[in-house]
């Protein structure tokens, strides 16, 4: 396991030292950007879009809004649709095991680190795509990426991890019965389209016997393939 990566305090925005032209504007009046932007020596232009891809075909998409936050978001490009219909649960699983073990750390290492950077970790299934989701203070961005790379790409799928997801898909299963808002939509899909997009979404308690950590480490290599 790797060692708590040293936290340096202190993060700004790239603009921190200049003047703020709107320092003296009342808040009930209208202020012209542009105007008050010249008159402060300053031009403040729209963020700027940056597109790239690297050789492995991962594409990125990056925008600086001069914050002092980051969203960091991963789009995986798997989901039930391209699931057999014995095998459309496995993303959700992955779902909700999102941000456990991995080859470089332990669940607890994991979440600590998380809670240690005030980060916000979350993971979403859909059918098309799986994304995983990081919110953190900009000078964090370093310390968050490779962490949220190790659970995309070495999960460990630990027996005990994959028996905790198991009770989640029960009590998830539950919730969605008492109500049922969620469940008619899901119920509407599935009813409305045929073939792969009328998958299920979610698991069920039927599909726990096939949840094993074996079928799971094999639905990402093949996802990584």
């Amino acid at each position: 396991m790797e060692d708590m990566p040293d936290l340096v305090l202190g993060g700004h925005a790239p603009n921190f030292d200049k003047e703020n032209p709107y320092r003296t504007v009342p808040l009930d009046e209208p202020v012209d950007t542009g105007e008050a932007a010249t008159a402060a020596g300053d031009v403040y232009a729209l963020p700027e879009f940056h597109f790239g891809q690297l050789e492995n075909g991962v594409r990125i998409i990056a925008v600086d809004r001069q914050g002092l936050c980051s969203s960091l978001g991963l789009f995986v490009h798997t989901g039930c649709r391209y699931l057999s219909p014995e095998k459309a649960f496995l993303p959700h699983v992955l779902e909700l095991m999102a941000f456990r073990t991995s080859a470089h750390l332990s669940h607890l290492r994991t979440q600590k680190t998380v809670e240690q950077l005030g980060a916000a970790a979350s993971c979403r299934v859909g059918r098309e795509d799986v994304l995983f989701q990081v919110d953190v203070l900009r000078e964090y961005v370093p310390v968050v990426l490779p962490l949220m790379l190790a659970n995309v790409l070495c999960p460990s799928v630990l027996p005990d991890e994959v028996g905790e997801a198991c009770a989640h898909v029960v009590e998830l299963q539950q919730m969605m019965e008492d109500k049922p808002d969620s469940l008619v939509v899901e119920l509407l899909h599935v009813a409305a389209y045929q073939g792969t997009l009328g998958h299920n979404l979610y698991a069920t308690e039927k599909d726990l016997p096939m949840c094993t950590p074996e079928n799971i480490k094999e639905f990402i290599s093949q996802r990584d393939a």
